[in-house]
């Protein structure tokens, strides 16, 4: 069962707010978009990793990953369900970067994993 406890942050990421974020996703992927190469230096990310990105958000930070864990596996979650479809979508376009799987903390998970086991303890990122 289901039970999310900051009622008024999954309303707000579920309501306007998501969606707005949703609609807007290349212009806040170019805001954040900065932050990207410090993350990924210190994240140090092998390509048989498996990333878990807590907050993907609209997924390009878990699209990066996947990329950079080519034989591995990412999975991004968040609260947003306007912002995982979002992610979803952008992540059927070719040449999205496909190792990365947005995903919700609800119903719905999905991955690509990869071949092998992780070679150390998987990285895990957020903005």
């Amino acid at each position: 069962m289901e039970r999310i406890v900051n009622t008024q942050q999954a309303e707000a990421w579920n309501g306007y707010e998501g969606q707005y974020w949703a609609d807007h996703s290349e212009r806040w992927d170019e805001v954040v978009g900065g932050l990207n190469e410090p993350l990924f230096d210190t994240a140090t990310i092998g390509r048989r990793d498996r990333v878990l990105d807590v907050g993907c958000g609209n997924g390009q930070t878990t699209r990066l990953a996947g990329g950079l864990a080519a034989q591995g596996h990412a999975l991004g979650v968040d609260l947003s369900e306007p912002m995982v479809k979002r992610a979803r979508i952008v992540a059927l376009r070719p040449n999205a970067g496909r190792n990365g799987s947005p995903s919700s903390p609800r119903p719905c998970s999905a991955g690509h994993p990869g071949p092998t086991p992780p070679t150390r303890t998987p990285p895990a990122c957020s903005h």
